[in-house]
Formats: structure tokens, C-alpha cells, sequence
């Protein structure tokens, strides 16, 4: 999905607002848009310290999960990376508001049901879980939360047929480029 943020909204609560409101869980894959005055969170041999960042910067990468009701104690801020109008790239986890300049577009996934495991899991997690008890998810949510079937799943040969071995790809000087 895309969702649009408009100028002078912060994204990180406009995201916070909607995956709260729709009791859904947010992965934020991408965004485009510029936002100023920014707040990043850097670690360091010396522990985390923040800096405030002034000024408008274009967004080169967005990305961060937001599970509600609340995020367990381990989930990260979204990361960020951004370029200054001088060509400086900075970045980091967003430690503060966020503010669009203009509007602001974020690629999101949705999810309603969202869990939250911890890895690596323990000897008794394993024991109570069986190859045959695991099966692949055979139903979608559609836009109004009704269920229904996926189109088709593809099975494990249908994957591998769909990739070539990289030894099957000629070497990139085997085609030079054209000269005009």
C-alpha cells in the first residue's frame, strides 16, 4: 500500500495514528519526499547519543515495522537516510519528529494479525512443532477482511524453474555496448 503524508504532518506519528487506529501492525519498506529539522538516534563506542539535524533533506531510504498495540521492548525506531542539498548523506534511527516539507509517500505492507517470536527458540519451542503441523497460508485478506483463496502457490520446482544459474548468463563483455 502507499499512504501519503501531507506538508507539515510528523510521518512518524501519521503512521503510528493509522496502524493504531486500524489495530494493524506497519512494515514501512521505502519513501520519497523531503522533511526537515530531524532528530537521529547514532550508536557508538561511547553508547547511543542523538543529534538534531536543521534544515530540509530528501529522503533516500525509510524503513522500519510498527507492531500495535505496542512494540515489544526490542523493536527499532525506523531507519533513515537522507541527503542534504549539498550532496552530504547522513543517516541513522529517527529519535524524534519528523516533519513532511512537501507531500511524502511511504510503500508500507499491512498486517492484522501480527506476532512477535523471538529467535533463536528454545528446545521446548521445537519439541512441540512437527513438519507436518507447519503448512503454507492458503488464504489472502481481502480489502474488506473477508478471506479468500490465493489465485495459486508455486511449488518448489516452479521457483527454481523460474531463476537461471548465474553460469547461465553470458559474461557482460559478451555483448559490448553499441557506439554511436
Amino acid at each position: 500500500m502507499v499512504l501519503e503524508l501531507a506538508g507539515g504532518s510528523d510521518i512518524v506519528s501519521g503512521v503510528t495514528d493509522f496502524a493504531r487506529r486500524r489495530r494493524v501492525g506497519v512494515s514501512v519498506l521505502g519513501g520519497s519526499g523531503t522533511i526537515a529539522d530531524v532528530t537521529l538516534r547514532h550508536l557508538s563506542a561511547h553508547g547511543p547519543s542523538t543529534i538534531s539535524v536543521p534544515g530540509r533533506f530528501d529522503i533516500l531510504s525509510l524503513s522500519g515495522t510498527l507492531l500495535p498495540p505496542q512494540p515489544p521492548a526490542s523493536a527499532g525506531a525506523p531507519a533513515l537516510s537522507l541527503a542534504g542539498p549539498h550532496g552530504q548523506v547522513i543517516g541513522g534511527t529517527v529519535a524524534g519528529p519528523m516533519t513532511a516539507v512537501g507531500p511524502v509517500l511511504l510503500v508500507a505492507a499491512t498486517f492484522a494479525k501480527p506476532e512477535f517470536h523471538r529467535l533463536p527458540l528454545s528446545e521446548d519451542d521445537e519439541e512441540g512443532v512437527k513438519e507436518e503441523d507447519i503448512t503454507p497460508e492458503t488464504e489472502a485478506l481481502g480489502a474488506l477482511g473477508e478471506t479468500s483463496p490465493l489465485p495459486g502457490q508455486l511449488s518448489h520446482t516452479d521457483v527454481v524453474l523460474w531463476a537461471q544459474p548465474s553460469s547461465a548468463r553470458p559474461p557482460p563483455h559478451a555483448h559490448p555496448p553499441p557506439r554511436y
